[in-house]
């Protein structure tokens, strides 16, 4: 039995199905882009708010360092532990990797896909770009 399938594929609606799948990625990237900055946001407001519970039960000083290094002044660091679970720093969202090139490549088959003039792609055409579907 002959497993390969021969089917045609209108060029009209997989330029438009590439065109919705371009428009997910870039929407993706706008929004981690927003989430992002309200992370850096919350992350900021966690930063200021932490040493105000200094000396209470929810941090503990697990470490001190002091280093000098030559004519420079010293510099103090401190490790707390956080006792207190429902202490927890913002999450950061997830950077949408695949997209940055995924765009540029759903972009040039767009623009070689709007050069045709056939009214169907073969199915090896098809394969090459179903994986940004």
């Amino acid at each position: 039995m002959n497993n390969k399938m021969n089917v045609k594929i209108p060029t009209a609606k997989l330029i438009k199905a590439l065109e919705g799948a371009l428009a997910l990625r870039v929407q993706e990237k706008v929004q981690y882009q927003k989430d992002r900055k309200q992370y850096e946001k919350d992350l900021k407001a966690f930063y200021v708010a932490l040493p105000s519970l200094i000396g209470t039960k929810k941090l503990t000083l697990k470490e001190c360092n002091i280093r000098q290094w030559r004519s420079e002044p010293a510099l103090a660091t401190f490790e707390y532990t956080v006792n207190d679970p429902t202490l927890e720093a913002p999450e950061a969202p997830d950077y949408p990797h695949r997209s940055d090139n995924e765009i540029v490549e759903i972009k040039n088959a767009i623009a070689i896909l709007k050069l045709t003039d056939d009214e169907t792609v073969n199915t090896n055409t098809y394969n090459n770009v179903a994986k940004y579907l």
